[in-house]
């Protein structure tokens, strides 16, 4: 499921600035980043799950189906850390090839898995309640260079045009029973393939082009709604922030 089949602008978060609703989610993202513990990872990723879960409206189910690729990627790194060949204490041998599991490695992988989940869920959060026009201000609004920026945006809009391309012509081809033969499949996948990237290349030149008649230069510039400002909007950002620092020094200091 792509994210933005059940993106809405209408969380509950949408009335703050971009930059209000970075404390929500910058905070955890550097905390993630810097902690070794498994347990603390693990409850990020289900406090940030679940504040996901009511901040964006989104169904369980749909947030679910998010991960169902990230978490295959995860799991068959992590048992490649896990595994030890040859192994000490092996589980299935082939010969004199012993398979089994280290301590270490287990801890490894355990914690991989945990940091990996929890930052994705961060990601999400951070998807699910901004739009890129929002994302590309932030970032300009932190200095990161504007080619790095101008990179972001082209490569979300191109992957959404390909997306969108490959739907369309895959449809079409399926009205027309392009696959109602299995011998057939393959070809025409291989075409379908190839007629994506020329027509995704090709609308690209165009949104160029009418973007250099527009004098619009090479700078993606976004209109941005003026958002009140208020002290208040920093309490509960500010007092997850200050919860999640004092978790991490619990788990520091008792080796959790």
């Amino acid at each position: 499921m792509w994210i933005t089949e059940i993106y809405k602008h209408d969380h509950r978060l949408s009335e703050l600035s971009p930059t209000i609703r970075a404390l929500y989610w910058a905070p955890a993202m550097v905390l993630t980043l810097v902690s070794d513990s498994f347990y603390f990872n693990f409850t990020m990723f289900l406090m940030v799950n679940l504040c996901l879960l009511y901040v964006s409206r989104i169904r369980l189910s749909n947030l679910a189906r998010l991960y169902r690729i990230p978490i295959v990627f995860i799991l068959v790194g992590s048992m490649a850390i896990a595994l030890e060949i040859p192994s000490t204490k092996a589980f299935v041998s082939f010969g004199k090839l012993s398979i089994g599991f280290s301590s270490h490695g287990i801890q490894l992988s355990s914690l991989l898995v945990s940091r990996s989940l929890a930052l994705i869920s961060i990601m999400y959060f951070m998807v699910l309640t901004n739009t890129i026009s929002e994302l590309a201000e932030l970032m300009r609004k932190f200095r990161i260079p504007a080619l790095l920026i101008d990179l972001f945006v082209i490569t979300f809009k191109f992957i959404e045009n390909l997306r969108n391309t490959g739907v369309e012509m895959h449809r079409a081809q399926k009205c027309r029973l392009g696959y109602s033969q299995k011998m057939k499949r393959i070809p025409l996948f291989a075409g379908l393939m190839a007629a994506v990237f020329h027509q995704s290349m090709k609308n690209a030149r165009q949104l160029e082009t009418a973007m250099q008649a527009r004098c619009a230069g090479e700078n993606y510039c976004f209109l941005q709604e003026e958002r009140p400002f208020a002290i208040s909007q920093l309490l509960i950002p500010v007092g997850l922030a200050s919860m999640l620092v004092f978790l991490l020094l619990i788990c520091g200091n008792y080796g959790w």
